[in-house]
C-alpha cells in the first residue's frame, strides 16, 4: 500500500533529515495502538501523531471526501512554523521533495 511505501521511504531517508536538522512526524487518523503496532514493524525513529477525532486532518484541510481518512501529504514546515511546501499524492511520498524544501530560506 502507499502509505507503508511513504512512510518506510522516509524511514529509509531519515538521516538525511537529521543532518538538515528536520523533524519528521507521521500523523494519522489510525488509533494509538495501530500506530505504535506499525511504528514497531516498520523500525521508525520519528513520531507518530494518532489525529482520531479529526483536529490536525480538519485543519489542514487533508480529509478525503466520504471517508474518515486524511489524504496523502506532506507538509514542510519551518523553524517559523509557517508552511514552506506542502506536496500530495506521489510527491508525498518521495522524501527528496521534502528534503530539499528544507532548505528554502524562511519568508519574511
Amino acid at each position: 500500500p502507499g502509505w507503508k511505501k511513504e512512510l518506510t521511504s522516509y524511514r529509509v531517508r531519515y538521516d538525511e533529515f537529521e543532518k538538515v536538522k528536520a523533524q519528521v512526524i507521521a500523523i494519522s487518523t489510525d488509533d494509538l495502538a495501530t500506530q505504535k503496532e506499525f511504528k514497531e514493524k516498520l523500525g521508525a525513529k520519528y513520531a507518530f501523531i494518532a489525529d482520531t477525532k479529526g483536529v490536525l486532518t480538519k485543519l489542514y484541510k487533508t480529509k478525503m471526501p466520504l471517508l474518515n481518512i486524511a489524504s496523502r501529504n506532506t507538509f514542510v514546515v519551518g523553524q517559523d512554523r509557517k508552511i514552506k511546501a506542502v506536496y500530495s499524492g506521489s510527491e508525498a511520498m518521495d522524501p527528496g521533495f521534502a528534503l530539499g524544501a528544507c532548505a528554502l530560506p524562511v519568508k519574511p
